[in-house]
């Protein structure tokens, strides 16, 4: 949901209208706010200059203590938030703004998440795992984006954009999105961009920054179990299981001996709420 809708928190309280409202069709998920914008447009917020704008940073797009007092305000009447934040300095913020509410409000799990956390510090990988925050992610940004990413960011900080595997091996909860309509939805670019770092079209040999390519099996449980749980469902979604929503698509081939092929393998089935909607 936009960005807007954290800001009318007051009136989904006076309406009340409680976290979570809904049933397995349709429900009120995480609030969203948006806290920086993007690589390409030079505003994601950045500690650094842009390499190819010296004098750029990006912005926030609010004031640091407004992003604070609207996640507290937010966390303290029991709301999922999701924030977008595209920059080290707006990931970093984020992070202490999570912090900040955890400690006014302490003894609750949550579901915090931050979408897209694609320009994230190394210590800052280390925090998302401290706190318990997701990192969700959309890996047809980083090849899409891989078109002019370096020469925004220069070589150090390139190293630190689009992770995926070092989420992981850092113990990070993340999950796999599309970010439809920004980018495609068919969710087997998706796939394709996290495993091979490669654009649709093909290239670069091996993939872009390879070392953070995950396997086929881990890009698809991170789409499934994974964005279940940042979303709190993972007891009634996610995984295929006995007891759970039986929402199933049945691939015409096994795209995980030959992940190459996802791109182009059709579906043959599609099943939701155990009834098939789609047969090819």
């Amino acid at each position: 949901m936009g960005d807007h809708l954290i800001e009318v928190l007051p009136a989904l309280l006076e309406s009340g209208v409680p976290a979570g409202l809904g049933d397995e069709w349709l429900a009120l998920g995480a609030l969203k706010l948006i806290s920086d914008g993007s690589l390409g447009a030079g505003t994601a917020a950045f500690f650094e200059g842009y390499a190819d704008e010296p004098g750029n940073r990006g912005l926030l797009l609010k004031e640091a203590a407004e992003i604070e007092r609207l996640i507290l305000a937010a966390d303290a009447h029991g709301f999922s938030l999701a924030v977008h934040a595209i920059g080290d300095r707006a990931n970093a913020l984020v992070l202490d703004c999570f912090d900040a509410a955890a400690r006014a409000h302490p003894g609750r799990e949550r579901r915090w998440r931050v979408e897209h956390a694609q320009h994230v510090r190394a210590a800052d990988v280390a925090r998302f795992r401290a706190l318990g925050v997701v990192a969700s992610l959309q890996p047809f940004h980083a090849v899409d984006d891989m078109r002019f990413a370096a020469r925004r960011l220069g070589p150090r900080r390139e190293g630190e954009a689009y992770r995926v595997r070092s989420f992981l091996d850092a113990g990070v909860a993340v999950a796999f999105g599309t970010d439809w309509y920004v980018e495609p939805l068919d969710p087997r670019t998706v796939l394709h961009a996290a495993v091979l770092r490669e654009a649709v079209g093909g290239g670069p040999a091996g993939g872009w920054r390879p070392e953070e390519r995950v396997s086929m099996e881990d890009a698809l449980d991170l789409y499934t179990r994974g964005s279940a749980f940042a979303e709190g469902t993972e007891r009634v979604k996610g995984t295929l299981q006995p007891g759970r929503l039986a929402d199933v698509v049945v691939l015409a081939g096994d795209v995980i001996q030959d992940p190459r092929s996802v791109l182009h393998t059709p579906v043959d089935i599609t099943i939701v709420g155990g009834r098939v909607v789609f047969e090819r």
